[in-house]
């Protein structure tokens, strides 16, 4: 209300003086944007849903006991959320059908990591590499081996998780 009272004081257009907000409100939606995107990359994932808390928190959960877990936590989730993020994450930030965000947490990876007989062939491995339905499609373009960047890691992953120890 007192903005038009404003506008009509000054005599300008309402073109002009909506046009000017749209530019000062921009920026600001786009800094609220990124930072949303940030909080939701960088969180912690457990049991499902986000974590409580915001990523700037000087009390970051405590990491894993058990080395396979650390291992996801520390290797694997990171180049998930950096090479999956365009579309494994919170709705409003997806264009398109949003991926699950089960990605990021370890019991649920682990479970498709398990279901297969191999480090190459395993369910997990497989949607990765578009063998088996992936809305992503490839995401190991050099090919379902250790030189690949995703492939590589999720190897070296089921390798920890799975291969016999001597």
């Amino acid at each position: 209300m007192k903005i038009t009272r404003a506008v009509r004081k000054l005599g300008l257009p309402r073109t002009l003086v909506i046009l000017s907000l749209t530019a000062i409100m921009i920026p600001y939606i786009s800094c609220q944007s990124a930072y949303e995107s940030a909080k939701y990359a960088d969180a912690s994932f457990s049991g499902g849903s986000l974590s409580d808390g915001d990523p700037m928190d000087s009390n970051p959960p405590p990491l894993p006991t058990d080395p396979n877990e650390l291992f996801f936590v520390e290797s694997v989730r990171p180049l998930l959320q950096q090479q999956c993020f365009t579309c494994h994450n919170q709705p409003q930030f997806v264009t398109g059908e949003p991926g699950p965000l089960t990605i990021y947490e370890y019991a649920s990876m682990r479970a498709k990591l398990a279901m297969g007989t191999t480090a190459v062939d395993n369910e997990l491995i497989l949607k990765v590499s578009n063998q088996i339905a992936h809305t992503g499609d490839n995401q190991c373009p050099m090919g379902v081996n250790a030189g690949d960047i995703v492939c590589g890691k999720l190897i070296e992953w089921w390798e920890k998780e799975f291969a016999a120890t001597p």
